[in-house]
């Protein structure tokens, strides 16, 4: 029995040009996939460039005061 390469080789024969570009396209999709999860894997957290932008902003300020924008002065 033919290895996997034999094989999709052979069946890329039977295929039209634009067919076969059709593979090429899939193929190259693949292998791009393939490199940014190897990338991915590789890469070193302590690197992260939105690092130091955690905790710059502190969440509570977001909403200070906002009951009294929303509904005035009144708390009740």
């Amino acid at each position: 029995m033919p290895d996997t390469k034999a094989e999709i080789l052979e069946a890329l024969d039977a295929l039209s040009e634009e067919r076969q570009r059709e593979v090429l396209d899939y193929v190259e999709s693949l292998r791009s996939r393939e490199e940014a999860e190897t990338n991915e894997e590789e890469r070193d957290p302590a690197e992260n460039p939105l690092r130091d932008f955690i905790g710059g902003a502190e969440h509570g300020s977001l909403a200070q005061d906002i009951d009294e924008e929303l509904y005035g002065d009144d708390p009740a």
